[in-house]
C-alpha cells in the first residue's frame, strides 16, 4: 500500500513545493553563475531521474527502476510507478534524447494496455506533478 501524506490536495501541495524548492535552487545557482539564465546547465538524464523519483515517493507513488539493465530487455522503459489503481510507465530523456526503436517498441505496446505511458523531458516538469500529484498528465 504505498504511503499516503493527507489528502489528495496536501499530496498536491507537497509535490508543489518540492518543484518550487527545485526552481529555486536552480535560480541561486544561476546568481553563483553569475546570472546566466539564458545559459542554463542542461540536467543529465541520472538528475532527471532522481528529481522524478523522488518527487513520485513523496507523492505516495511505489517506485521501480532497473539499475542493471544489462541481463533486461533493452527499451524497456526508466519507470513504472503503481499508486492505487493507476500504472504509470515513464520513459525519462534529457531535453535532447532521443527514443531508441526499442523504446518505442516498448512504448507502443504498452499503450496497447490500460497502463498511462509517458515520456517526459526536464521541461515537462509541470505536468509530471500534475500526474503524479493528483492526476493526468
Amino acid at each position: 500500500m504505498p504511503v499516503r501524506y493527507g489528502t489528495a490536495e496536501e499530496e498536491m501541495a507537497i509535490c508543489r513545493e518540492y518543484h518550487n524548492r527545485l526552481e529555486r535552487e536552480l535560480a541561486d545557482l544561476e546568481v553563483v553563475m553569475g546570472g546566466l539564465a539564458a545559459e542554463r546547465i542542461p540536467i543529465t538524464e541520472k538528475q532527471f531521474q532522481g528529481q522524478v523519483q523522488q518527487l513520485a515517493q513523496l507523492c505516495g507513488w511505489l517506485c521501480y527502476h532497473t539499475w542493471g539493465s544489462i541481463h533486461s530487455p533493452a527499451g524497456f522503459p526508466d519507470l513504472v510507478l503503481v499508486r492505487g489503481s493507476r500504472l504509470v510507465f515513464a520513459e525519462l530523456k534529457a531535453a535532447r534524447g532521443k527514443l531508441t526503436a526499442a523504446q518505442q517498441q516498448w512504448l507502443d505496446a504498452l499503450r496497447q494496455t490500460a497502463a498511462e505511458v509517458y515520456v517526459w523531458r526536464p521541461d515537462d516538469w509541470d505536468s509530471i506533478v500534475a500526474c503524479l500529484g493528483n492526476g493526468y498528465a
